[in-house]
């Protein structure tokens, strides 16, 4: 399965009037995550969607276990979980990098649907990239 490394910073919008990043930014930082990962495999969202697939999200869980605050760097690991003909799942682990304590844990599954939201078929080339076993790691270039 491929796995990959981005990181983010957490900007001031990101939090609320504690300095603490708001919950809905992890579910944000998990899309970084999955969109360079599948950057870095080869094949853009951009791409994806060019060529009439999308991969709307049809479940999310996302455990949180310690705050994200202002200007923390955040490391996302993104790992491809599984994947059929129509569905594919991804996990994250989302780590404050100057400490390496792990802010939140998430998993989401998306279904790969046309232009009309009908189910179709992963592409060749994305089922392709999911079935090889490789790792990203952080480029140091920004997400």
């Amino acid at each position: 399965m491929i796995s990959g490394l981005c990181r983010v910073r957490v900007r001031y919008s990101d939090t609320d009037g504690m300095a603490v990043a708001h919950h809905s930014r992890h579910v944000n930082w998990m899309e970084v995550g999955r969109v360079e990962l599948m950057r870095s495999a080869g094949m853009s969202y951009a791409q994806l969607e060019r060529e009439g697939v999308s991969l709307p999200l049809v479940a999310l869980t996302l455990r949180y276990r310690s705050a994200a605050r202002f200007d923390d760097l955040v490391e996302i690991e993104t790992t491809l979980d599984s994947y059929t003909r129509v569905r594919v799942a991804f996990t994250y682990t989302l780590t404050r990098v100057e400490d390496q304590v792990v802010l939140a844990t998430g998993r989401t599954e998306h279904a790969a649907v046309d232009r009309e939201l009908h189910p179709v078929r992963l592409p060749d080339q994305l089922r392709d990239l999911f079935g090889a076993d490789q790792a990203y790691p952080y480029s140091g270039d920004p997400c």
